[in-house]
């Protein structure tokens, strides 16, 4: 039987929802993070281990759209939130993951929704520019 023991630390404080859509992406653990079922894949710098995946896609602890390891979910899952995701995301790179489809333009979407409120504070305060800055990017 798998024990999973992740590394603890920081956590971002999401309030998920139903949104499940960063369980959908890789999920790379840190060295210490032992007792989970993995993937290796070799790269140029060395073996990366990863969470197992479904076939969809989707992580193999996601189990009836819940996380069944959530206490003992990784450290990349305890901090990843995906408004301060969106925020630090060249806007390229948010608008090619837009047309990418599936899970990946979910969590644009989700993360553009939290990101909102500190993303518009900190652009500017009159609504008008508001949507002219949302136009010009299209995102």
């Amino acid at each position: 039987m798998l024990n999973p023991r992740p590394v603890r630390g920081n956590e971002a404080s999401v309030a998920c929802g139903s949104c499940r859509a960063c369980c959908h992406q890789i999920v790379i653990l840190d060295d210490a993070e032992i007792g989970y079922d993995v993937e290796t894949i070799a790269t140029p710098s060395g073996p990366v281990r990863l969470l197992r995946r479904n076939p969809d896609g989707s992580c193999a602890y996601l189990v009836d759209g819940n996380c069944s390891i959530y206490e003992a979910r990784p450290a990349c899952c305890r901090v990843f939130d995906c408004g301060a995701w969106y925020r630090r995301t060249l806007p390229a790179l948010r608008k090619a993951s837009l047309a990418a489809g599936g899970q990946i333009k979910r969590m644009v979407k989700e993360g553009r929704r939290r990101a909102e409120p500190a993303f518009t504070k900190e652009v500017t305060s009159d609504p008008a520019d508001r949507g002219a800055r949302h136009r010009q990017t299209g995102i």
